[in-house]
């Protein structure tokens, strides 16, 4: 297994079906608890070992899951409300070290996490027909459409709570 993509790399599907749509939804909606269960019972000094040399521990991964799916809520928003707006990118490193700096505790990432996620699951099951294929452009990562986009963050939900687990586990 490969530490770094503990279950592969994103896969974008062309057509999925309703269910498969369904089910990346309920990937968001699911993680905040899931976090929760996998983390409940360890000290602050476990949750701040890594997965890997050089890779985030558990605060700062739960941290960055703040603060890429409420970019990810925005630019979705952005895409429902604009045509093809062009989104801003963010440094994750440099804000993951201000959740440092900042002294900002886990138990609030946690909190904001599950409403981040409440309203990106209210979003992403307000959305029919042809809105799916409504467009961003992300200087970083080329165009979006929002399909592919809740496809990324379903993706994104079980990678990074995989390297919670991997942490956890040791």
């Amino acid at each position: 297994m490969d530490i770094k993509y503990p279950i592969g790399k994103p896969i974008y599907v062309e057509n999925p079906t309703e269910e498969e749509i369904q089910g990346w939804i309920a990937d968001i909606a699911a993680l905040p608890e899931q976090i929760q269960e996998t983390i409940e019972g360890f000290s602050d000094e476990v949750l701040e070992k890594s997965y890997r040399e050089g890779g985030w521990n558990a605060k700062q991964l739960i941290h960055h899951l703040v603060h890429s799916h409420m970019n990810s809520l925005f630019r979705v928003q952005y895409a429902l409300t604009e045509d093809n707006p062009t989104v801003m990118s963010y440094n994750r490193e440099a804000w993951v070290n201000l959740d440092e700096k900042f002294g900002t505790p886990v138990e609030l990432s946690l909190f904001l996490l599950e409403e981040i996620h409440t309203k990106m699951v209210l979003m992403y099951n307000s959305i029919t027909g042809d809105e799916w294929q409504r467009t961003f452009e992300n200087p970083d990562a080329g165009q979006f459409t929002i399909l592919k986009s809740l496809m990324l963050y379903a993706w994104h939900c079980r990678h990074h709570l995989a390297h919670i687990k991997l942490i956890t586990k040791n």
